[in-house]
C-alpha cells in the first residue's frame, strides 16, 4: 500500500503489549475504494442538507462520460462528486473541468431522460431508489414534490458539486473559495477531505469540508464582489472547459 502524508501524518498505533509504531497505510489503495467509501456512507457527503440520501456510482451523463457519484435526496437536491488522490496530478485543474462537465452534461435533462440513466446504475428507478432511503431513515416521502424538485433542479443546473479527496491542495481550496465567491447562489462547489489511516482492522477516517463558508455568504455579499453580475452555471463551464480541448480526454 501505498504511503502519503496528510491530516493524520506522524499518527502512532499499537496494539495491548506492543510498541508505538505507524499504521499500516496513511491513504485509500485507489480512488475507487475513495469512491466506494462514500457510495456507502452518503450521510458524509455535504450539500445534502440532512435528508436521507441514495447514490449511485458510474452515472454516464450524456456527452461527458462517467460521474463517479450521484447523490439524490429525499427533498430533490442532487450532488455530483469527483473523486481524487493527491497523488493523481488531475487533482490540481482537470478536476475541475470534470465536476463542471458533469454537471452542464446534467443540465437542461428531462425527468425521464435523467431516470433512465440512474436507473441502469441502481438497478431500480430513481423513485423506488429514494423511497427506500427514505423507508431505511423513517422519513416521509413526498414523491410529487420530489420530482418536481428534481426537474427544477435539472432545469436550472442547482446542483451541489463536491470534489472529494483525500488531502486538499492549497489551490483547490483557493479555487473552491473562488468560485463560491463569484458565482451565483446556485451553483455551490465543496471540497471535502478525508483523511484515512488503516491498520489491520481498525480504520480511522476523518472528514473535513471546504468551501461551504463561501457557499453561504452569497446570499449576502453577492453585491460586494468586483463582478457586477454573478456568473452562471453556463459562463463557468464554458470558462472552465474552454481550455480542455478534449473535454472526454480528461474524463475516465
Amino acid at each position: 500500500m501505498r504511503r502519503q502524508g496528510g491530516i493524520l501524518r506522524g499518527m502512532l498505533i499499537r496494539h495491548a503489549g506492543e510498541s508505538w509504531r505507524s499504521p499500516e497505510s496513511e491513504t485509500f489503495d485507489d480512488e475507487a475504494a475513495l469512491e466506494l467509501l462514500l457510495k456507502d456512507s452518503p450521510n458524509l457527503l455535504p450539500g445534502t442538507q440532512g435528508a436521507p440520501v441514495a447514490v449511485v456510482s458510474q452515472l454516464q451523463v450524456p456527452g461527458t462520460g462517467p460521474a463517479d457519484l450521484v447523490a439524490v435526496s429525499t427533498d430533490g437536491g442532487i450532488t455530483l462528486v469527483e473523486c481524487k488522490l493527491r497523488a493523481n496530478p488531475e487533482i490540481r485543474r482537470h478536476v475541475l473541468g470534470q465536476v463542471f462537465a458533469y454537471a452542464s452534461g446534467l443540465w437542461h435533462l428531462s425527468y425521464e431522460e435523467f431516470d433512465a440513466a440512474y436507473s441502469k446504475r441502481a438497478g431500480m428507478t430513481l423513485l423506488e431508489h429514494v423511497r427506500e432511503a427514505a423507508r431505511h431513515n423513517s422519513v416521509d416521502f413526498d414523491e410529487d414534490s420530489f420530482v418536481e424538485a428534481i426537474e427544477q433542479a435539472l432545469s436550472t443546473g442547482h446542483f451541489s458539486l463536491v470534489i472529494a479527496v483525500d488531502k486538499i491542495t492549497d489551490e483547490l481550496r483557493k479555487t473552491i473559495e473562488f468560485v463560491n465567491s463569484h458565482t451565483e447562489d446556485s451553483l455551490n462547489l465543496l471540497g471535502m477531505q478525508l483523511a484515512y489511516v488503516k491498520d489491520g482492522d481498525v480504520e480511522i477516517l476523518v472528514p473535513s469540508t471546504y468551501g461551504a463558508e463561501a457557499a453561504e455568504e452569497k446570499a449576502w455579499s453577492a453585491g460586494r464582489s468586483q463582478r457586477a453580475v454573478p456568473w452562471t452555471l453556463d459562463e463557468v463551464c464554458a470558462d472552465i472547459l474552454r481550455d480542455t480541448p478534449d473535454r472526454t480526454g480528461v474524463l475516465r
